[in-house]
């Protein structure tokens, strides 16, 4: 590799220059350029949501999370206790734990059935690192926390939008 400083010729795969030690290691790192690349790679996580997480605590009754999902239109609910984020409740959670046992959900809490110590993204995280996580993980739904609280939810649907909305610009 000729570096970039002194043009020396240098064996392929060295981390310095060996005659300027000019560092080599962040040479072949992408950069973004513009538009799509640019919001996957720069965009913060805090510009895939819009609106508040719906919040409930542990002992909530399934049915009555169910009902407020279905209000709110939301695909998940986020579990707090004390201020700090226990746990998520999805629809995935509803069909795989809940849907054909037969169990009444306004006598199940959410505490049975939701997922514990969640994976959760930071609202400076880029978009890259939350899509990252959620294809790594499988997951739809992904707390944002600020601060140690909860302030939003990215969603697959918040990641497609994004998309739609720079691809047509």
């Amino acid at each position: 590799m000729d570096c970039p400083r002194c043009g020396h010729d240098n064996i392929p795969g060295v981390d310095r220059c060996e005659n300027c030690l000019e560092p080599f290691r962040d040479r072949d790192v992408p950069q973004a350029v513009d538009g799509l690349q640019r919001a996957l790679m720069e965009d913060p996580v805090d510009s895939l949501y819009s609106h508040r997480p719906v919040i409930v605590s542990a002992d909530t009754a399934v049915g009555d999370a169910v009902r407020l999902m279905k209000h709110n239109r939301a695909g998940s609910i986020v579990i707090v206790h004390n201020g700090v984020l226990d746990g998520i409740f999805t629809e995935r959670d509803l069909l795989l734990n809940l849907i054909g046992t037969g169990k009444d959900l306004d006598q199940v809490q959410i505490k049975d059935v939701m997922t514990r110590n969640p994976e959760t993204v930071g609202a400076a995280d880029s978009v890259r690192f939350a899509l990252n996580k959620m294809s790594v993980g499988g997951f739809r739904h992904i707390p944002v926390i600020r601060n140690g609280q909860v302030v939003g939810i990215v969603t697959a649907h918040g990641v497609i939008k994004l998309l739609a909305k720079t691809l047509s610009k």
